[in-house]
């Protein structure tokens, strides 16, 4: 987990960065929810990056034809920043890293993509994966979510950006 906080997010000499951990599933095969991808020369758009998952992370290759359940009764826990973060209280398969940092300048910036799985039929007016960057300053006790819908205070999970679902649920922010 440091070396993907030192060597792939940050990737700068541009911060300091301590107290690295990270929580999520770890299966019998010895896989985990949270780790390295490379888009090996694909036309994914980002090169390289770090994978936070609720389940296996080798299954987010795709394409995917059918949702997998790889956190089922594995006391793969919740997290409440995230259930406050994402205004819900029911968290399965939380897959957090956490690190402190110190930048060296006065701004920071990051990318991300969002995806899931709840992204079919109608789950995706039900159910909600989602997805925080939490930020909490040196001493402070609140977080600030700056995966946010832009210009907005609306946090970014499936049931707040999807297309309309016929038969469903309205449209919610699906320019994004």
């Amino acid at each position: 987990a440091t070396q993907l906080v030192e060597n792939v997010l940050f990737n700068t000499s541009c911060a300091t960065v301590t107290n690295v951990s990270v929580s999520g599933g770890n299966f019998a095969s010895g896989e985990k929810s949270w780790g390295y991808f490379n888009a090996n020369g694909s036309s994914f758009p980002f090169a390289d990056g770090i994978i936070l998952s609720t389940g296996r992370i080798s299954n987010a290759v795709g394409p995917n034809s059918f949702i997998s359940d790889d956190g089922g009764n594995m006391g793969w826990g919740t997290d409440s920043d995230l259930n406050q973060a994402l205004s819900i209280s029911n968290t399965m398969n939380a897959t957090v890293l956490e690190f402190d940092f110190v930048p060296y300048g006065d701004k920071i910036s990051f990318d991300y993509i969002f995806a899931s799985e709840e992204y079919h039929d109608t789950a995706t007016c039900i159910y909600s994966d989602g997805f925080a960057f939490l930020l909490q300053p040196v001493g402070g006790s609140t977080y600030q979510n700056l995966a946010l819908i832009p210009n907005t205070s609306i946090p970014v999970k499936v049931t707040t950006v999807h297309p309309e679902i016929p038969g469903g649920c309205p449209a919610q922010n699906e320019q994004y």
